[in-house]
């Protein structure tokens, strides 16, 4: 998928393990002292293959990445993080990213997209609903005591086969 967006072309492609320190300092930049360790994205790929994207710039910068997963159930899937480099926002390259992951989810039959938001990140709810997504529950202690997160979700419409 290659798209121009204000005159800056993103390109979306599975992650590579040269991706490993760009991705790790992306996670830094936005979660800090709670972002993953480095060594996940690592196993992530392993684990998640071609839900793990990234964006990359005309100059070849990585400047944001997806990480999707299947529940065990293998109906339900889950966008784990997403993640745009503070200076490329406003590109909708979120979009894009996220966009990318629904697709496969629908060619893999899932039927239930998760993912969970911080609520006090209205741009990143009002994304998520602009791409149909509605407020499923709210857990008042989703990472540990007092790290509310609003779950949302999205169905999604399999095709016959």
């Amino acid at each position: 998928m290659h798209t121009k967006q204000k005159n800056t072309s993103i390109n979306i492609r599975t992650f590579k393990t040269d991706d490993l320190e760009a991705i790790a300092k992306l996670d830094q930049q936005a979660f800090h002292i709670d972002c993953y360790p480095s060594f996940f994205f690592r196993q992530a790929f392993d684990v998640f293959g071609e839900l793990f994207k990234v964006a990359e710039n005309s100059e070849n910068k990585i400047v944001g990445y997806i990480l999707g997963a299947l529940q065990a159930n293998q109906t339900d899937a889950w966008i784990l993080s997403v993640i745009v480099d503070e200076n490329s926002r406003r590109q909708r390259i979120a979009e894009q990213l996220i966009n990318t992951v629904l697709d496969i989810f629908q060619h893999q039959q899932i039927t239930q997209v998760l993912l969970t938001v911080d609520p006090p990140n209205v741009g990143a709810q009002t994304l998520y609903q602009k791409l149909g997504f509605v407020e499923f529950y709210r857990d008042a202690n989703y990472f540990g005591n007092h790290e509310e997160r609003i779950v949302m979700k999205k169905t999604l419409k399999n095709q016959a086969t």
